[in-house]
């Protein structure tokens, strides 16, 4: 059996508030406009009975009133609620933080193209760093429409790109205009673990994750990285980290019109660490085919599917505006023309 109830139950108590005041008014007008004519004498009039038009005036008030009562009801929106079906959806809230620094323009990351599935579309290398991690994650936000995502930025230090969305469309547009040496330069992987942490924070999903790439070693975090993900082991938030470029990490430099070819450090020790301090996943990515499986398995990872029930339900507001419409004019009409009132 379905159910009746108002979209908006606020709005048609404020409504309901002012039709009697309209009815008030109605009634008084009505009360002032009395009609009358001049007659030398009332003796010869004492004795008629009102007439039907008379006797009739205060139907059609009613039916003015009935008919903005009507309308009023309507604009409450009322909706039947015609039963409910469940489903599963995901209930992840994650942020990925994406390593922005100069290092990032190493065109190291090559991709077989074997076509099994795995490496990211448009992934054919050898290309940046940075193009390569744009690409996969392009495929992994695709991927995941029920869940919240957020992107933050790094180099020498954070910012948020994206907050926490669903509009996937959004997320995306702020990762295509990610760029190498778009912030100071520098690595700063404790601080970027606040700034992730911070949009994370007040979350209610049933899973919260963050997915750190970098190729570099922290040099600029105010927060050390290690104590950055204490802090997220103990807000019950998963911090998965990759460590990207091959092993030489091997960046390019320009000097004047000189390509140099330099070596950028890192710290697969200190990724490790911060992965397991959270029960999160530590890897690293030496081509693009990698970096899209390692996706791929914290997609798996963080994919917590929770019943959700979806109300289905319809709405009737017509049901009480096009009688209401009927009935208002009605009277509007009867008032002008049989029942009109003379002053």
């Amino acid at each position: 059996m379905s159910s009746f109830h108002f979209h908006s139950p606020e709005a048609l108590l404020i409504l309901l508030v002012l039709v009697p005041l309209c009815v008030h008014v109605l009634l008084r007008r009505g009360q002032d406009r009395r009609a009358t004519l001049r007659f030398p004498g009332v003796t010869s009039l004492a004795g008629l009975s009102p007439g039907r038009a008379a006797r009739l005036q205060p139907l059609v008030e009613t039916i003015k009133i009935l008919g903005l009562v009507l309308l009023t009801v309507a604009l409450a929106r009322p909706r039947t609620v015609l039963g409910e079906t469940e489903r599963f959806a995901l209930g992840t809230d994650l942020v990925v933080i994406l390593d922005a620094s100069t290092s990032m323009k190493a065109a190291d990351m090559h991709s077989a193209g074997d076509g099994d599935g795995t490496e990211p579309r448009r992934a054919h290398g050898p290309m940046s760093r940075l193009t390569a991690a744009k690409h996969v994650l392009t495929d992994f936000v695709e991927g995941r429409p029920n869940d919240r995502l957020g992107l933050v930025v790094f180099a020498g230090f954070p910012f948020t790109a994206c907050p926490l969305t669903r509009d996937r469309s959004v997320l995306l547009h702020y990762l295509e205009y990610v760029r190498e040496g778009m912030i100071e330069d520098g690595t700063a992987i404790g601080d970027a673990v606040i700034a992730a942490l911070n949009q994370l924070k007040g979350s209610r999903a049933r899973s919260k994750a963050i997915v750190l790439v970098t190729d570099g070693r922290d040099n600029r975090s105010a927060i050390k990285p290690l104590i950055a993900a204490r802090i997220a082991a103990e807000l019950d938030v998963r911090l998965h980290t990759i460590l990207i470029g091959t092993e030489e990490q091997l960046t390019y430099r320009m000097v004047g019109a000189i390509v140099q070819r330099v070596k950028a450090p890192a710290d697969p020790e200190l990724l490790a660490q911060m992965a397991q301090i959270t029960g999160g996943l530590a890897s690293r990515a030496v081509d693009a085919d990698a970096l899209a499986g390692i996706f791929a398995r914290i997609d798996a990872m963080e994919r917590t599917e929770l019943p959700e029930k979806i109300v289905n339900r319809e709405e009737v507001f017509h049901l009480f505006l096009l009688p209401g419409i009927g009935l208002l004019g009605l009277g509007l009409v009867l008032s002008q023309t049989r029942f009109r009132r003379f002053v």
